[in-house]
Order: structure tokens, then sequence, then C-alpha cells
């Protein structure tokens, strides 16, 4: 099988942030994504609750009075939806959570208006998904061609009508949709659908958490469905001057998802996800899982299990200096390991994990190298910045599938148990081979000056020692993913090299 689409050359320009970008050292939980949506409040703004935000947004009393209880929503109605719609953008998640009550049906149903504006947890199941049409202005002002009336069954034996920007793509293909889901809703009014009076709340997003593996581990998988992808190629022979790749960097769309996945790892028991790849590998007839899709068909691994063996050849610590992530989250730091399998033609894959074994050592280099096995979940294709292979200032672009998990399985290298005399001569002829190795190559490399790099380590890990997060972005500091939402003009490729056999001939 050939792995096609690894390296990306062209001329490269430094990273700008799109007008309105956080310039701060953080980055709002949810980024402005449309054209017109609001932007974000300042990290240092703290509100004391929802009214507050909204009151400062322009909708206070005289908005919810216009709200009748008891009635089925009315079209009237909907210009404090579209004003709430306008501004959750920009909100941030984690005041969205501190804010967020307990369901009391009863107590909304009795008395609705003291209570308009607060947010509540919505826990339930979703069995009704209506796509609705905004008028026309309001679209164009809003950057919003449709929003979503979704039915909430609660488990708190009630059910719920929320109104949301956003849904997860694949209910649309469902013929019938009874999913778990949740919400994170503002409380409107009081409905007056037939049967018993409906509470109707305004959301940015449904949580979806389906009968899957990340699922079961509590994450949003409908987050998913933001992440910037790019289809790499279905075979050797496809053209690749359309690939975009601002979109195979890390963005702002992907921050989310990214640290959320992240978290959904951290709450599995030691080597779970790897007994449970395991286990899925087995049952499907193969000894191991192939590689080759990872490269070549990643839209359709998107949160995928898998476990992978080979060579670790770069293994960092990444500390976050995210405030946001660390507080909802409970993240201080991951860990990035590039591996080299067996079938990856010496081209990495890149795993973000949470721990190292204890003893496992870090580091980098050509004189690194561990032997470890990874299981985790396929998050994207990422591409980022590497050496240089023909001498030129021309930026290029390694494509690394990009996975998530909880741990790497260490397997240390055996001490030598040999004679020290044998040890000894061993040593030395060793060192006579590398020294005709270096010299061979070096006398090669005087010869041809556009030859391919000779170590791997030099070519396909980054420039620079820098953490992921800070080769995304161009930027110092950690990583916080701050302006990740590029506006790089001339970053599309003009050469693409495949890999496998033939390649290069």
């Amino acid at each position: 099988m050939i792995l096609v689409i690894l390296t990306v050359v062209g001329e490269g320009r430094p990273s700008r942030a799109l007008s309105g970008s956080p310039a701060s050292s953080r980055v709002s939980a949810e980024p402005a994504s449309a054209a017109g949506n609001a932007s974000a409040l300042p990290s240092t703004v703290r509100l004391a609750g929802p009214r507050e935000l909204l009151e400062l947004y322009g909708i206070d009393e005289s908005h919810f009075a216009n709200l009748t209880d008891r009635e089925p929503w009315q079209a009237g109605e909907d210009e404090i939806l579209m004003k709430i719609f306008y501004r959750l953008p920009g909100l941030r998640m984690a005041d969205l959570e501190r804010w967020a009550k307990p369901l009391d049906l009863e107590a909304l149903r009795e008395a609705p208006a003291p209570h308009r504006g607060s947010v509540y947890r919505l826990v339930g199941r979703a069995t009704k998904v209506e796509q609705l049409q905004p008028l026309p202005e309001m679209a164009e002002r809003l950057g919003l061609e449709h929003y979503y009336r979704i039915r909430i069954e609660l488990a708190e034996h009630g059910v719920a009508s929320v109104f949301s920007r956003k849904v997860p793509k694949a209910w649309q293909r469902m013929q019938a949709l009874n999913e778990p889901a949740a919400a994170l809703g503002f409380f409107l009014k009081v409905g007056g659908e037939p049967g018993e009076p409906i509470p109707i709340f305004a959301a940015p997003r449904i949580h979806w958490y389906p009968d899957s593996a990340l699922g079961g581990l509590g994450m949003d998988v409908g987050l998913l469905d933001e992440v910037q992808q790019e289809e790499i190629a279905g075979g050797p022979n496809d053209a690749a001057a359309g690939i975009d790749i601002r979109k195979l960097r890390l963005t702002g769309n992907d921050r989310e998802a990214f640290y959320q996945m992240l978290a959904a790892v951290g709450r599995t028991r030691p080597k779970q996800l790897l007994q449970e790849a395991q286990r899925r590998v087995a049952a499907s007839g193969r000894d191991s899982y192939s590689v080759v899709p990872l490269f070549n068909q990643p839209q359709s691994q998107i949160g995928r299990l898998v476990v992978l063996s080979g060579n670790a050849r770069r293994v960092i610590p990444i500390p976050i200096d995210d405030k946001d992530i660390t507080a909802r989250l409970g993240i201080s730091r991951y860990y990035e390991i590039y591996l080299f399998t067996e079938d990856s033609q010496d081209n990495p894959l890149v795993f973000c994990v949470r721990e190292l074994p204890p003893g496992m050592p870090i580091g980098a280099g050509p004189q690194y190298g561990e032997e470890v096995t990874i299981a985790g979940f396929f998050f994207k294709t990422w591409a980022y910045r590497r050496s240089s292979q023909d001498g030129t200032d021309a930026v290029q672009w390694q494509l690394a599938p990009l996975l998530i998990g909880r741990e790497a399985v260490w397997i240390p290298r055996q001490a030598n148990r040999t004679s020290p005399v044998y040890g000894a001569i061993g040593s030395g002829l060793f060192v006579l081979v590398l020294t005709g190795l270096g010299l061979a190559v070096w006398l090669y490399g005087r010869s041809d000056r556009k030859a391919r790099k000779f170590t791997i380590e030099r070519q396909l890990v980054p420039e620079g020692g820098i953490a992921l997060d800070q080769l995304a972005l161009d930027a110092d500091g950690k990583p916080d993913f701050r302006g990740l939402a590029e506006a790089d003009d001339g970053e599309n490729p003009r050469n693409i090299g495949k890999i496998g056999p033939g390649a290069g001939e």
C-alpha cells in the first residue's frame, strides 16, 4: 500500500491573525466563526450572571416582556432569539458552565418571568430536529443561513424545546432520531404546545454523546464537526493542487475539540484504551492496525480508536498556560510523541498523550529513540513546517496524522548482559562503521547539494525544538491556541511529494 501526499512544498509567509482575533495569551472558548458574529468578551471581564451579560449586549427586560407564556412560539418573538444568536459565538464556555443551574421544570412552569435569561443544564435524549430559516435581512446580518429547533426528552421525565445555531451533522442524516444529548441553554419562555407546557431555551450548540468509545467517555462528539479537515487523496494519481494547508494547521475551531478529547482520554483507567483497541483489532481478524488509512483517508478516520507500536524519536512535555482550559478541564500539560512505525515509511505520526510511564526519558535528536505502544483517537491531519530538503528558503510542510491518547506503554531497552571484552570490541566496530558512514554521507553531500537529507530527525520533525501549538501559530508562548484563525496567503501547495514504491524515481 502506498502512502501519498505526505510532504508539501510552497511559499511561506508569516501567519497573520484574522481581524478581531484575540491578541492576548488566550482565546475565548467559543471563537467567532462567521462574518457578522459578535466578538468575544475580553478574558479579564468577569460577569456576575447571564442577565448582566445580556444587558451588556442590549438585551434587557423590555425584550423579555415581548415573550408570551403558554402560547406557541410566535414570529414576533424571533427578535430576541436572533439577538441572542448574534451574541452566542462570543460567549465563553467557562461562563456558561459557571452559570448553569440544574433544571427545575415546576419552578419554570409556575413562574417563568423571574427565570428568563437564566442558564440551565439540559440532559436527555434528542428525538426531533427541525431546520428553520431566519428572515433574509437577519440571515445576512448574522451570517446564519439556518438554525434548528430540537425536542429533548429530559432525564427529569419532561420535555424541553431548544433553539440552537448548531446540531451534529450526523443527526441530519438520521431517519429516526433518538440520541443522548445535552445543552446549556438560556431560558426564554414556557410554550403552549399541545399536551403540557414546554420550556423553550436558546443554546449555542447541542452536545452529543453517542454510543461510541468517545461518547462513552463523556466527550461531545459533535465538536469534531468543527475540526478543520482536508481531503488528502484517494490514490497516487490524484491532483493535489487544491489542498488548503491552512485547514491542516491548528485553527481556533479545533481548540475546544482538541482539549475536550484530551480530557476524555484522561477519564479512562490505565491501559483501558490499549485493551479496547487490541480487542477491536483482534475481532477484525487482523494482527495490527495499518497506518495507511490515517495518512490517505483521514476523513473516514475521525474519532477512530487505534493502537500503534514503533519508535518514538521525539518526546517532549507541553505545559498548558491557558487558564480557561486548566480551570474547566483540569489539564495542566500533555506530551507530544513523534512515532515512526514499520509501515509509516519513515513518516511520523504525532500522538498527544496525558501521561508517560515512570522512568521513560524525554528528548529528541538523532541519538534519541524509545520503543512504545500507544492507543489513541485520530483527531486530524496536521501540517507543520520542517527543515528544507533542498537547501532553499522555500517553506516545506510535513503532513502527519494527529492522534490523542491517555498514555504511552514504554518498552525499555534491555541492559547489555554481554562480556565487557565483547562489549568493547562491539563498541569499537560500531564506531568504525559510523565513521565510515559519516564520511560517505559527507562526500555524497558535497557532490549533490540537492540530495535528500540523511537523518530522519532533521527531515521529519519540527525545527527549533518547539511545541506543536507554537508551530501552528508561528508565535511565542506556550500552547494556548491564541491567534489560531489564520489569514495566510500563498500557503497552498505548489508541489506534493508521494511516498511509496517508485516515488522519487
